[in-house]
């Protein structure tokens, strides 16, 4: 069992490691082909896109990632909490 909850954080460590690469990027704009760059893009487009369907702009500031954190934060704690 503790090596499943493992997987699990490590998963989620992933994703958040990725939306903030995401956030970086925006601000860095590295070349779009780069697969590095085309791979953290597609995983966290599937989180982000839906996120941007719900949650307007404040501005200029696209505050999408900064919950997308915090939802994946809440779905860890819970899958976790079924785990053990």
């Amino acid at each position: 069992m503790g090596l499943l909850l493992q997987l699990v954080d490590l998963i989620f460590l992933a994703l958040n490691l990725s939306i903030v690469l995401r956030v970086l990027f925006s601000y860095i704009n590295p070349d779009p082909y780069n697969p590095f760059v085309r791979a953290v893009v597609d995983v966290t487009d599937r989180i982000l896109v839906p996120l941007r369907r719900v949650i307007p702009p404040l501005g200029m500031f696209d505050i999408t990632p900064f919950v997308a954190l915090i939802l994946l934060g809440i779905v860890q704690s819970a899958i976790l909490g079924l785990l053990r």
